[in-house]
């Protein structure tokens, strides 16, 4: 299921790969659910952490991350992925809120 699309960018849901019930994951999981390593994964924080998209909510120097902040760590890697890092992070915020917006509307 494709839900976010943003000039004609499409992203998957996090739900795809970890179950709704499941609120948040250590920074160590989170890096193996996405297959990133320690770096990478602080080099995406750093950036979100800027740019503040909705509902991501990491607080520096915690090792938990909520389901929020997964979703924008998710989002972003397939913006990445996309269009590199730089162009990721220009789009991030904007996709945020039309992904949610989206996420809402589907669960009508």
């Amino acid at each position: 299921m494709l839900i976010a699309e943003l000039n004609h960018v499409k992203t998957k849901p996090l739900s795809e790969l970890l179950p709704i019930e499941i609120d948040g994951l250590n920074r160590r999981r989170a890096q193996e659910l996405f297959g990133i390593s320690q770096p990478t994964c602080h080099r995406y924080l750093v950036c979100l952490l800027q740019e503040r998209p909705k509902h991501f909510d990491f607080i520096p120097r915690n090792q938990y991350f909520s389901r929020g902040t997964l979703e924008a760590i998710f989002q972003f890697q397939q913006l990445v992925e996309r269009f590199q890092y730089e162009g990721a992070v220009s789009r991030i915020k904007t996709h945020m809120e039309n992904y949610y917006y989206e996420l809402q509307e589907s669960n009508r």
